[in-house]
């Protein structure tokens, strides 16, 4: 199965992915993508250094929380998205 790094945001908050980026794969299960929720806490300077803060997710169980992600994973590498005003994914 295919997986995704989610910030702890999107799921505490219960908020919907407000930005989305696709890396290069680190191995043959990564997507690359990696998914925040816009929350203020993750302006912190050290939070993507710290592995607690990040969930691994199937890009299905991602899907079934929120349908309108299956729209932009089959991005390529390097793509950036922005949830926007009219209630999509517009690239940045």
């Amino acid at each position: 199965m295919t997986s995704a790094l989610a910030s702890k945001y999107v799921f505490l908050a219960d908020q919907r992915p407000r930005f989305a980026r696709r890396f290069p794969p680190v191995n043959e299960t990564d997507s690359g993508w990696c998914l925040l929720s816009g929350h203020r806490g993750e302006d912190e300077p050290d939070f993507e250094d710290q592995p607690t803060n990040f969930r691994r997710n199937t890009l299905a169980e991602l899907t079934d929380l929120f349908p309108e992600l299956a729209a932009i994973f089959d991005a390529p590498v390097d793509s950036m998205f922005e949830w926007d005003e009219a209630a999509s994914y517009r690239v940045v």
